[in-house]
């Protein structure tokens, strides 16, 4: 309120100015000119204000998430806060595939997509849960004999799972051995498939262990005969 009040004396201020210093016709005309673009103005500010109204919305209207991992859909009010859960109901479509509870923690169960609704004040609003497999660094390697890597899984964040919640086993110890952090050793040439177990999930590699190369022996020579 203050600002317009100032801004209206500005142009009053522009207006008497003119009016003292300009004949009577163009006195008229930059007045009319000064007042129709001081309208204008005001105009678009408002309009640009209008525009910029923020919304009540959801934190995420796509929420990516692993299996056995969770994830917290929130309300936000005009001001970007989040609304309390307990004015908020919420629904999943699909509970095999995910399901949210009371104060909207999202439990991601089987691969695939479920629609769920937030309602608050009797308007819903609807957002996508994508649960997603997480991803095996390797699905094969090659390596000789003596040489390691180590198998990760990582959630849709990027980040590694922890090696406590996963069963790592080979099918070929022989050829490749693998130890309950991931660790690969390569023992022989062949090859062998590592299993890395996470929620009843099997993520595979194939493990090429090569033989190791042996520097080739240089061949003789014949010295020159120093006989006449």
């Amino acid at each position: 309120m203050k600002n317009k009040l100032i801004k209206a004396l500005a142009v009053m201020m522009i207006m008497l100015t003119i009016a003292t210093s300009l004949p009577l016709e163009k006195n008229m005309l930059t007045v009319f000119s000064a007042v129709t673009a001081s309208a204008a103005s005001t105009k678009k500010t408002s309009s640009s204000k209008s525009n910029t109204k923020k919304k009540i919305k959801l934190k995420k209207s796509t929420v990516n998430v692993t299996i056995g991992y969770t994830y917290t859909q929130k309300l936000l009010d005009k001001k970007g806060k989040a609304i309390s859960y307990k004015k908020i109901k919420w629904k999943t479509a699909n509970k095999k595939i995910a399901t949210i509870s009371k104060k909207g923690v999202i439990t991601a169960k089987k691969v695939g997509k479920a629609k769920m609704t937030a309602t608050y004040n009797k308007k819903k609003y609807t957002f996508t849960v994508n649960v997603k497999k997480p991803t095996l660094n390797y699905k094969k390697k090659a390596l000789t004999k003596g040489k390691t890597f180590t198998l990760s899984l990582k959630n849709t964040s990027g980040k590694k799972i922890s090696t406590k919640k996963i069963v790592f086993t080979s099918n070929n110890e022989k050829v490749a051995t693998v130890s309950s952090k991931g660790v690969v050793k390569a023992k022989k040439s062949g090859t062998a498939t590592i299993s890395a177990i996470y929620k009843n999930v099997k993520y595979s590699c194939k493990v090429t262990v090569k033989k190791t190369q042996t520097a080739s022996k240089p061949e003789a020579t014949t010295k020159p005969s120093t006989k006449p």
